[in-house]
């Protein structure tokens, strides 16, 4: 009786092996039996499909449809589709993928030249280039030909004079007012003139130094 339970036992065990087997995942991707299952793959070495790159790999990966890129770069690369332009800003050729060509419209070859073009009387909040520089009270004007920012009150009496102001032409506000920007309230002084009019004591204390 013993003999018989023991060779019971034996008959048993490769079959609890074999089901182990199947529900182990090793099969899952083809007919589900051992027999088609093949435990170990031959290491080969190919060619990435973008840069070139061999990569070591297996025929079971390769029957799979996997190991064909050394990375996810690469593989990322494949998956992009890419289309060629010609900037209208910089007149540069150069490749962009779908999502660029979409954010870009299609006709810029970076977000530079992309803001460079919608600046100015372009930009959906132009509102003539006048505004307010933060607390200090002045007017600015932008430029759209120079693209640059210029005090508002300068640029009226550089206009009224015909030519342009040094660096030490100062354009003082004869009321204080510097919103009030009209050409009587506007006068040409030095430095050292703009600092005794508005500093007169710091002014006295530098004559008497001196």
């Amino acid at each position: 009786m013993q003999q018989l339970e023991s060779q019971s036992i034996l008959e048993q065990k490769p079959e609890a092996g074999i089901s182990n087997l199947r529900g182990s995942g090793c099969c899952s991707r083809f007919s589900g039996f051992i027999g088609d299952c093949q435990m170990t793959s031959t290491k080969i070495i190919v060619s990435c499909l973008i840069c070139s790159k061999d990569i070591k790999t297996t025929e079971k990966r390769q029957r799979l449809g996997r190991g064909k890129y050394c990375s996810r770069k690469c593989l990322h690369a494949s998956q992009v589709k890419l289309c060629s332009i010609v900037c209208i800003v910089c007149g540069r050729k150069k490749t962009l993928t779908a999502r660029q060509y979409g954010v870009r419209d299609g006709r810029f070859c970076s977000s530079t030249c992309f803001g460079l073009y919608n600046s100015g009387t372009r930009h959906p909040q132009w509102r003539g280039g006048l505004y307010l520089k933060g607390n200090t009270g002045y007017f600015m004007k932008y430029d759209d030909a120079t693209r640059k920012h210029f005090r508002l009150d300068r640029l009226l009496v550089e206009g009224n004079l015909g030519r342009k102001l040094t660096m030490e032409e100062i354009v003082h506000h004869k009321n204080e007012i510097k919103s009030d920007n009209s050409i009587e309230n506007l006068e040409i002084v030095t430095r050292a003139e703009h600092i005794r009019i508005h500093d007169p004591r710091n002014w006295k204390h530098r004559q008497e130094t001196t």
